[in-house]
């Protein structure tokens, strides 16, 4: 049954306690999502999404048993919903090699949808200000727990805490795995704690005592993106400053003077650390101008031309990364890919989309989101919520012009609770008097669904594949699994093909494994175990073709490519191929072994008293 009721009378119920208990379960999701320390091959995403996504399922069950949802469908939410649906449509008219891989990806989103819905209820039910002190709040814990992984990680204690404390040898990760995504991370918790500390929910002293502590912990990473940070937040409090009436003003002032600390530890962190102890790293200023922007303008050049060459509905979602191998392939010219990694994205938000989704998705996805922001920077400019919810924006939007954020469940989840709160307010909105139990059905479906799926996957890769008879038995597995959860084939198929040895015997199933994932990625050893197949049955031109396009993709790996051809001679026509190239690209293979030695780490090798 539906009454109508006003915003607050809806407020009035507020006070009730069970309809506090989503908030808290808000603030965890802000966090928790985070701490999964559990990655495996052959796809860690994988792990890391599915726990978000069970995480968000947690959040929405719970609220929708204890609070009256706004019948009001928000406008944030038609605007998932539509990308939703434009995905659909795709699903429809494009070809995919893995079309229930989509499906996972449609499945999020549906979720994404009900989770703006609730968040825009709890907003009419408590109010902005007490929703965004939640977010905020669980946001701040997060990069405090983060920053104290990352300090474990940069002394080498984690090694002491493992398995529970992720470990990598190279950089400052966190739990995030990634020093891009884990400073995103730790600036959006910067800001959480600058709002926090404006609206006094903290005393000043343990304010500044988190910002310094957060500010610190950023100087112990070397992401270069912490500077463009900082460029663009001082812009964005200097422009608050002109637009606004001023009724702020203290707001930003404050900004400004935590910004300095944030630049002072960036300046400074390393040296102070070199008084203490003996180190050997490298801070975010070491690394500007040694050639990152040469991959993603290579990438940026990529995603252009597809999108030229389907303007329309693009490639289709997740098909990105296979095109600009093609493509890459038929180019003049071979790249410096230095590091030798797959690019499935194009390390540019707005590029991706126009390739994937074409011009309708740039119309849908890109020209929503900026109406919605723009509107509600029109009309929350003399707010200081406006400010604040913009600079938590920034370092996502930033980071999505270089990298993709977004394509992980963590940050969509931030990124649309922020997007929520962007709902501007109206007269009446319509309560429903009982729990949405279909939609709590659903949710606990899905989580249920994805509960099983994840148990099933972690069971199969568990599986010792070193020997014919187990590999056979993964192989019966997969069919197993495939045949009962089917979205996820993708992820089965690549275990399976991920322990298989590169110049081993093939039987035709294995063959159509390969087939497959390899129309769908270009991933490197994939691609070699394909070679090795066409050539064992007499298709030396596929053989030959393949081998020379993933050359030229990954030229950094030509040596790996040696290794296991060279020193066998029904292999010389292949090694063979793999010699001219590299006798061709002198100067490519010497950057590459020049970047294989160059020290980038913002670990310490030694770190003595």
């Amino acid at each position: 049954m539906e009454k109508e009721m006003n915003v607050e009378a809806l407020k009035h119920n507020s006070g009730d306690v069970k309809q506090k208990i989503p908030l808290y379960f808000l603030s965890l999701l802000m966090f928790i999502p985070t701490l999964n320390s559990y990655f495996t091959w052959p796809n860690p995403s994988f792990h890391f999404n599915y726990f978000a996504t069970l995480c968000t399922t947690v959040f929405l069950f719970v609220s929708l048993l204890l609070i009256k949802p706004v019948r009001y469908f928000p406008k944030t939410s038609v605007y998932v919903m539509a990308t939703m649906c434009l995905f659909c449509i795709q699903l429809f008219l494009l070809d995919f090699s893995y079309p229930l891989h989509n499906l996972a990806t449609i499945a999020v989103f549906v979720i994404m949808t009900a989770m703006t819905w609730v968040i825009v209820s709890l907003k009419y039910l408590h109010g902005s200000d007490k929703v965004l002190t939640f977010i905020a709040f669980g946001l701040t814990i997060g990069a405090i727990i983060q920053g104290l992984i990352s300090i474990l990680q940069f002394t080498g204690l984690a090694i002491h805490f493992q398995p529970y404390i992720f470990m990598y040898d190279e950089n400052v990760v966190g739990h995030l795995r990634q020093r891009n995504l884990l400073a995103d991370y730790m600036f959006i918790g910067f800001f959480s704690a600058n709002y926090l500390l404006y609206r006094e929910k903290i005393s000043k002293f343990w304010g500044y005592l988190l910002i310094i502590f957060i500010a610190a912990t950023l100087g112990l990473m070397n992401s270069r993106n912490i500077i463009l940070y900082i460029l663009t937040s001082g812009l964005v409090a200097f422009i608050a400053l002109l637009v606004s009436d001023k009724s702020y003003k203290s707001a930003i002032r404050m900004i400004f003077i935590n910004l300095f600390i944030v630049v002072f530890f960036q300046l400074f962190m390393l040296d102070i650390l070199n008084l203490f102890m003996s180190i050997d790293a490298k801070s975010a200023l070491d690394r500007v101008g040694n050639g990152a922007i040469a991959p993603r303008l290579w990438q940026w050049q990529l995603a252009f031309e597809i999108f030229m060459d389907n303007p329309i509905l693009g490639v289709g979602l997740d098909n990105y990364a296979i095109n600009q191998f093609n493509y890459n392939a038929n180019s003049n010219t071979t790249y410096y890919n230095l590091i030798g990694e797959s690019f499935n994205h194009s390390h540019n938000a707005i590029l991706q989309i126009l390739a994937e989704t074409g011009i309708v998705g740039g119309i849908v996805i890109i020209g929503g989101l900026i109406l919605i922001i723009t509107n509600f920077i029109i009309k929350n400019k003399n707010h200081y919520n406006g400010l604040f919810i913009i600079l938590l924006f920034l370092p996502i939007f930033i980071h999505s012009m270089l990298e993709y954020p977004l394509w992980h469940v963590v940050f969509l989840n931030i990124f649309f609770c922020l997007l929520a709160l962007t709902e501007n307010r109206i007269e009446n909105v319509k309560a429903i008097s009982s729990p949405l139990l279909p939609t709590i059905s659903l949710i606990f479906i899905f989580g249920t669904f994805y509960h099983i799926a994840y148990y099933n996957l972690v069971s199969n890769s568990r599986i010792d594949k070193t020997s014919s008879v187990t590999i056979n038995k993964s192989l019966e597995n997969t069919e197993s699994l495939v045949r009962r959860i089917p979205v996820l084939r993708n992820w089965v198929e690549l275990d399976v093909s991920y322990q298989m040895p590169i110049s081993g015997e093939y039987n035709k199933k294995y063959h159509e494994i390969l087939l497959k994932l390899t129309d769908f990625r270009p991933y490197f050893y994939e691609n070699l175990k394909l070679v090795t197949y066409y050539h064992q049955n007499k298709q030396q031109e596929k053989a030959k073709n393949l081998l020379l396009k993933t050359i030229k993709y990954y030229p950094c790996k030509n040596k790996i490519v040696l290794n296991n051809f060279e020193k066998k001679r029904k292999f010389s026509e292949l090694s063979a191929i793999s010699k001219k190239f590299q006798a061709d690209n002198k100067d490519i293979i010497e950057q590459c072994n020049q970047n294989n030695n160059r020290k980038t780490t913002s670990v310490p090798t030694a770190a003595t008293p």
